[in-house]
């Protein structure tokens, strides 16, 4: 196996590893906690993009803005 397919499933499993970790951070967090997270993403995306953050969402992570508009319909506040 050559050097740099090494490092690339070197990267894939890392990168995996985080997400299960996130994945069990995120499982464990109350409503409110998780809603806070959320706004401070919110809060973020709108500083660095500006008042259109959720059309540069929507375009660059589509599964992301399809979840934020399903809390939106279910009435949570963000």
């Amino acid at each position: 196996m050559s050097r740099e397919l090494q490092r690339r499933l070197v990267k894939v499993e890392t990168k995996r590893h985080a997400e299960r970790g996130l994945h069990k951070r995120i499982e464990r967090m109350t409503d409110e906690e998780l809603t806070a997270a959320i706004r401070a993403c919110n809060n973020q995306l709108e500083a660095e993009h500006g008042p259109d953050w959720r059309e540069w969402l929507a375009k660059s992570d589509p599964q992301a803005h399809h979840a934020l508009v399903q809390l939106e319909r279910e009435g949570v506040e963000l």
